[in-house]
């Protein structure tokens, strides 16, 4: 084969993407970690605990989590001890292991670890620590970012003060139609959207109110269902068949004369 010239293409790799919280679900199933009644549990405490964070839909690592695995000891962090553990926890159930046999490696492995942590002299240092004191204890607060939205958590596992800053909610801005943050405490509790947008948590449920009785006065056949944002809860209005006009829907005559609320 003859050759008739050469041409260089420089380009770059891309790294690994960031995991969704499916795709950790899975990689953890494939090496072992928790059980089917634990995965889940176990990412909702990486998040409370701010080792990682929700970015739209991916997992990222905070500064924490990173400060942490350089300071854990290197067997801690081995994902094959876990994977171990549960195996060993599952041969104990199926009768094929002793217990007390157990329970003597992990008492064994706990006080190695404990003299290799204490004869460490790094310390962990706090990288989301807040301007703003608890008002228990009086330490600084940390600022937490998990799926639910922000809050304030007390840095002292003891005195458990938290505060939240903002919720995300399944409200969507009326401009940009995308979901809005519920912040503020009482009657100042707002609406923010990243577009800009801002509405009273009161002044957003008078204008749904407005707008389901309209929907209700043209007869849509609609089941209506709007998110109480502040508790989270849903609440539903209904229109039931009554005699007069009515429409068929379903196999259904509705004729939108009554309504009714449910919880």
């Amino acid at each position: 084969m003859e050759t008739i010239g050469t041409k260089i293409d420089q380009g770059k790799t891309n790294p690994p993407s960031h995991l969704t919280e499916g795709e950790l679900l899975h990689a953890m199933e494939k090496s072992g970690l928790g059980t089917v009644a634990t995965r889940a549990d176990i990412i909702e405490k990486i998040i409370d605990n701010h080792y990682v964070e929700l970015q739209g839909q991916s997992l990222r690592m905070t500064k924490t989590g990173r400060q942490l695995l350089e300071l854990v000891p290197e067997s801690i962090r081995s994902s094959e001890l876990t994977s171990k553990w549960e195996k060993d926890l599952e041969a104990i159930a199926k009768g094929k292991k002793d217990d007390r046999e157990f329970m003597k490696e992990m008492v064994a492995f706990t006080r190695e670890i404990i003299l290799e942590i204490k004869s460490d002299d790094h310390q962990f240092k706090h990288e989301n620590v807040s301007t703003e004191a608890c008002p228990q204890c009086g330490q600084k607060l940390l600022v937490v970012n998990n799926k639910h939205g922000k809050k304030l958590v007390c840095r002292d596992r003891n005195c458990g003060y938290r505060r939240n800053l903002s919720k995300t909610t399944n409200a969507r801005c009326p401009e940009c139609h995308k979901k809005m943050e519920l912040v503020g405490e009482g009657d100042k509790k707002t609406f923010i959207c990243k577009c800009g947008y801002k509405e009273k948590l009161s002044a957003f449920n008078k204008r749904k109110e407005s707008r389901k009785q309209a929907d209700v006065q043209e007869g849509s056949p609609k089941v209506y269902e709007e998110e109480r944002q502040a508790g989270g809860e849903f609440q539903q209005s209904l229109c039931r068949p009554a005699q007069g006009r009515g429409q068929e829907v379903n196999g259904v005559s509705w004729s939108y004369v009554r309504c009714i609320s449910t919880k």
